[in-house]
């Protein structure tokens, strides 16, 4: 990691946001012909805020702020890193070895996230900056707990590389509340399990005894789980990724429920509620990003509206919809004005029970609005009175 520091002045009116937390600095806002090396510490200035950034030529975002007192070490990385294992130390008491370490922003570390499970950490940079900084949180991580490996991936890499200790295998089984859940980490989604929505899975587990449920974009199965944990009678699971269906077929195995009493359907979710003729009492939907840019955000409430309304069809009267997104472009009042749309055209009323979001481990800065992008409301259906 390059100890070079360099120094710009910002303009003047990014001082409100930087000093209430935003981290981020946009190429625009540097002046123009400006220059530093790539992983290259930067000394920001504007007003009378300071901090230092990590330099990255190649991105839209060309500062990220981790420090507003001196240049990061490692003892900056041991003290973030202890500070947020202590903030996790309520999720490793429920019987649950997989969860996010460090989020990014959220934890004042831009640009890297570090997910635990069971004895693996793999560390994720989001861009090639920050890249250069995963053996020093490596060496800070392997300091709070021993580790058979601690792991990284980088912006532009598809595989693991192991950054201290071991590989992991192919897949291995996690617990998450006492259930059980098998994760690939060389191959999966994100690093293999969506663990943002670890509560808004308990909260929706607790109202499932003796209900049907549906399950929207299942993946691997984890709210399935939950469910059937819960008490459902019967649980559904639609996912269009036929492996992601039979790694959830494991999953029900895993955990002593026989998939065959469960259907796993490999589908095209919209054709699926397009075409079923049955009602359940609960369905959670909660699909991959639907927009990865601006430009994508008005093709992307249409995508909801539609998709809400096919579901709100399929809820029996008095059931409950749970509703989630991941869209960072699409913001917390848009996304209820889809479900708002969605009840008027299925014909029927939306009454708000529940408000989750991204789970403890996945913190965010007041300052930093854009740490915080999960969505999930939990809403009573009912018809028109």
């Amino acid at each position: 990691m390059t100890r070079n520091t360099r120094s710009v002045v910002l303009p003047l009116g990014l001082e409100r946001s930087l000093a209430e937390g935003h981290r981020w600095v946009y190429r625009e806002h540097v002046p123009p012909g400006f220059q530093a090396e790539a992983g290259s510490w930067v000394e920001v200035t504007c007003g009378a805020f300071r901090g230092f950034a990590l330099f990255e030529p190649s991105s839209a975002i060309a500062l990220r702020i981790y420090s507003e007192t001196a240049v990061p070490d490692a003892r900056w990385f041991q003290a973030a890193t202890q500070r947020a294992w202590e903030l996790r130390a309520a999720v490793r008491s429920t019987e649950t070895d997989a969860f996010r370490l460090l989020n990014g922003e959220g934890d004042g570390m831009p640009g890297i996230v570090a997910d635990v499970y069971g004895p693996f950490c793999v560390l994720l940079a989001y861009s090639p900056s920050s890249e250069t900084l995963l053996p020093e949180i490596a060496r800070a991580i392997s300091k709070l707990q021993r580790f058979k490996g601690i792991v990284g991936r980088g912006s532009g890499e598809p595989g693991l590389r192991a950054l201290i200790g071991d590989l992991p295998p192919g897949s291995f089984p996690i617990r998450e509340h006492g259930i059980k859940h098998r994760v690939e980490l060389h191959v999966g989604q994100k690093t293999g399990l969506f663990l943002d929505h670890r509560e808004n899975r308990v909260w929706l587990g607790a109202r499932c005894h003796g209900q049907t449920l549906l399950n929207l974009f299942s993946y691997t199965g984890a709210f399935s789980l939950h469910a059937l944990k819960g008490g459902a009678s019967s649980v559904t699971s639609v996912d269009l990724a036929a492996p992601a269906c039979e790694a959830a077929r494991e999953n029900f195995r895993l955990n002593g429920f026989d998939p065959e009493n469960h259907p796993i359907v490999a589908e095209d979710v919209n054709k699926f509620l397009a075409a079923s003729e049955k009602s359940f009492d609960i369905i959670v939907s909660d699909p991959p990003s639907f927009a990865k840019e601006k430009k994508q955000r008005e093709g992307a409430l249409r995508a909801y509206t539609r998709l809400h309304t096919l579901a709100l069809r399929r809820v029996k009267p008095g059931g409950l919809f749970c509703a989630a997104s991941c869209t960072a472009q699409i913001g917390e009042d848009d996304f209820l004005e889809t479900l708002a749309r969605a009840g008027r055209e299925a014909g029927v009323r939306l009454q708000v029970i529940h408000r989750g979001g991204q789970a403890t481990d996945h913190p965010w800065q007041i300052g930093h609005l854009e740490s915080r992008y999960l969505k999930f409301y939990g809403l009573r259906v009912s018809r028109r009175a």
